[in-house]
């Protein structure tokens, strides 16, 4: 719940403060741990996804180069939410090879696909998710 007040504040400090507490507890690789960073990724995931939908639902275009300079800033930060997002993913990922880190590591590769902010941006993020997929 914390993860969605957060992000709904448009706080990603807080956010990736968080993410990152709950990365750095799964040092010694404790499955609790791990759920529980699963599901501050999960919550993460969730409400990024909100607010691109929140975006499209008034017609803005993300990728417009022309964006108010706070709707830049904030999709510029929440990019690099999820890009930390797909740092801690790969770790995951290439630590336990198990379904589940291999699906988070997908699922904000592609929100950061929806997230490109343009043609080249987009471009690089595609051959990454592709890889992974």
């Amino acid at each position: 719940m914390l993860m969605n007040v957060y992000l709904e504040a448009g706080n990603y400090t807080r956010a990736e403060a968080l993410l990152d507490e709950s990365f750095r507890s799964d040092a010694g690789h404790n499955e609790d741990s791990l759920r529980t960073y699963f599901a501050l990724a999960g919550q993460a995931v969730n409400g990024a996804r909100g607010h691109l939908l929140r975006y499209r639902s008034f017609g803005i275009n993300i990728a417009d180069a022309n964006l108010q300079p706070e709707a830049a800033d904030d999709l510029n930060r929440l990019r690099a939410l999820i890009e930390r997002l797909v740092v801690q993913a790969k770790t995951i990922a290439a630590d336990r090879k198990a379904y589940d880190s291999l699906s988070l590591l997908e699922d904000v590769l592609g929100l950061r696909v929806a997230l490109a902010k343009d043609a080249e941006d987009h471009a690089t993020w595609s051959t990454e998710y592709s890889s992974v997929r």
